[in-house]
């Protein structure tokens, strides 16, 4: 066939890896084998010093599944139309993106794609007083020492929106901070491993700032999921339900990924239990995220300084105090083959999809 001058030969069919899998990773419906392990202890009743002296300073992850169903949250943020009404005519920011929250609604409810766009809003309590009145901190991770900095301290709070398939691949939290993430509504799948040990299929530079994963969190399940059960550390796993928080241990590698649409609210910190990895962390300014480029430079200065004005008596706990820090190779006696809850109980840069 000839079309002005150019010749062009048709065919029946064409195959292409670049186009099926995209496509097959957006149609594919998750397999049951990938959300069965439920290896991460859950709690409830769980006093501030049961946490501290189980978790916290042992740098292990928890669930702790009766502190959202107390907030006002759990119930009024179940209504899309809640959400919409507290944002009112502010934009939120989507993968470079700008949208209303009802235009994002929309794209959640039309979108089969590979890898759908996930609201990740770090200015949502200034949006709306109404949201920041509908929960409170937990009291185990109230105690948040980068509050000495004001309004100069970096980025540590967001809501979280996705539908289906959206999600986080593998990171570290920034700073060197503990997290916790509290689930709204929706299913959350988590896939955990130790500061030490580098998820198959993460390539990460020696300092940590650059990673290098899967391009999409689908394609990780399906390249690198099964390997991840040959390791000599086995992965910890969950998958969070509505109603639920978890707590994040600084340094640990996780990549979340949404099993159904899903509202939550998350939170970074610095406790005195991560505090001296934290100073040592941030001396590095290539290291700092979540402030200006021209603050990074004096964040420890600055934190130091403002810990010496305010909570003077943390840091002589830390000075004095050492050699009571746990520490990180404690962690490689839990990841044993076959290891379980058991065991357990004995003893940055975000991507985002």
């Amino acid at each position: 066939m000839s079309l002005g001058g150019n010749s062009r030969r048709l065919c029946s069919a064409v195959y292409s890896d670049l186009l099926y899998q995209p496509w097959y990773c957006s149609n594919l419906e998750i397999p049951k084998e990938w959300v069965e392990v439920e290896n991460i202890p859950r709690c409830s009743n769980l006093s501030r010093q049961e946490f501290q002296d189980r978790f916290e300073k042992r740098n292990l992850p928890v669930i702790v599944t009766d502190v959202v169903t107390r907030w006002p949250a759990f119930e009024k943020w179940k209504d899309r139309q809640y959400i919409v009404d507290a944002f009112e005519n502010n934009l939120v920011h989507v993968g470079g993106y700008e949208f209303t929250m009802k235009q994002y609604y929309e794209y959640a409810d039309e979108t089969n794609d590979e890898m759908p766009l996930y609201l990740f809003d770090k200015h949502f309590a200034s949006k709306s007083s109404k949201l920041q009145a509908d929960y409170s901190v937990p009291e185990y991770f109230d105690e948040d020492l980068f509050q000495v900095l004001g309004s100069e301290r970096p980025d540590y709070r967001w809501l979280i929106i996705g539908p289906a398939k959206s999600g986080s691949s593998f990171h570290k939290d920034p700073n060197c901070t503990s997290a916790w993430n509290a689930l709204i509504t929706g299913k959350k799948k988590w896939i955990m491993f130790p500061p030490h040990i580098t998820p198959p299929g993460v390539h990460a530079s020696e300092n940590g700032l650059h990673v290098a994963t899967s391009v999409s969190i689908i394609e990780w399940f399906l390249n690198f999921y099964e390997a991840s059960k040959e390791l000599e550390y086995q992965p910890r796993e969950c998958v969070v339900q509505a109603g639920e928080v978890i707590f994040v241990p600084r340094g640990w590698w996780h990549l979340v990924i949404n099993l159904e649409e899903s509202v939550a609210l998350t939170q970074n910190y610095v406790s005195s239990a991560n505090l001296k990895h934290v100073l040592k962390y941030i001396k590095n300014p290539e290291l700092v995220s979540g402030c200006p480029l021209e603050e990074r430079q004096t964040l420890h200065s600055r934190f130091h300084q403002a810990l010496m004005e305010k909570r003077a008596e943390v840091l002589e706990v830390l000075e004095g105090k050492q050699s009571d820090c746990p520490k990180d190779n404690n962690i490689a006696n839990l990841f044993e083959r076959g290891g379980g809850e058991k065991k357990e109980e004995s003893g940055f840069k975000f991507n985002f999809f």
